[in-house]
């Protein structure tokens, strides 16, 4: 796939269009990741699932994580809530995986990953504005962040939009994007005990984040035609949303 897309300063230098080339890998990727979520719906159905305990993460303490969660709020409790279910379920399943995260940038990362679609902007890929939202509540009360670590949290919440990302890629955009579809789509929900999906739900309630998601989806679609998310609703995302397993109640 190669670096640009999992980059802050591709996003932000293109507005997050994509080239012919880079929608065709994005299309190949994407493709796969919708026929595991078939298998993981099937999986479901049959009534197998991991019965293995994980670890759900716990939120370090700090102003940092205060500004994120503030910000994450002023964009609605849909969205809030959806930061802190991805956070949940994509630390869990790191755990389930046995790949260690950064616990604080992990933390701010999937709070605040979808604070820049709450309202969007044309010919501008929302991930720029989460990631200038995290970055700014790192410049008020994040300390003495090296460049390294601003790097991986503001290319780690672009990242988490290209489908597919890896770990070896970007292992808080893997992680984000991982929790953000088991809490949207039910993906890799197997790889989870049926008590820590419903945990999770119970401590953050979903309300109407179906409808809101279905709305950024669109919206956003509209307003960056070229970019990541046209693709992925081009092949289907919010029908994967309003089929979702997981929001089913």
């Amino acid at each position: 796939m190669g670096e640009p897309l999992i980059s802050y300063d591709w996003c932000r230098e293109t507005g997050g269009a994509l080239t012919p080339a880079q929608r065709r890998t994005l299309l190949l990727r994407s493709l796969r990741t919708y026929g595991a979520q078939v298998k993981d719906i099937a999986r479901l159905a049959s009534g197998r699932r991991s019965t293995e305990p994980v670890r759900l993460p716990t939120a370090p303490d700090g102003a940092l994580i205060d500004a994120a969660v503030e910000a994450a709020r002023d964009q609605g409790p849909d969205i809030e809530g959806h930061g802190f279910r991805t956070w949940l379920f994509g630390g869990a399943l790191a755990d389930r995986d046995g790949v260690d995260l950064d616990p604080e940038l992990f933390c701010v990362a999937a709070i605040v990953h979808d604070a820049g679609g709450a309202q969007a902007v044309g010919g501008e890929d929302f991930t720029i504005r989460s990631a200038d939202i995290a970055m700014a509540a790192l410049d008020l009360h994040g300390g003495d962040f090296s460049a390294d670590r601003r790097t991986a949290l503001r290319d780690g919440i672009v990242a988490h939009a290209t489908a597919g990302v890896r770990p070896d890629e970007s292992a808080i955009g893997a992680y984000v994007q991982a929790g953000a579809l088991l809490d949207l789509a039910g993906m890799r929900i197997t790889d989870l005990p049926g008590d820590t999906i419903r945990e999770v739900f119970q401590r953050h309630p979903a309300g109407t984040v179906k409808q809101t998601i279905v709305r950024v989806i669109d919206e956003e679609a509209r307003a960056v035609p070229e970019g990541r998310f046209a693709l992925s609703r081009r092949l289907g995302l919010a029908l994967a949303v309003r089929a979702s397993p997981t929001l089913r109640r």
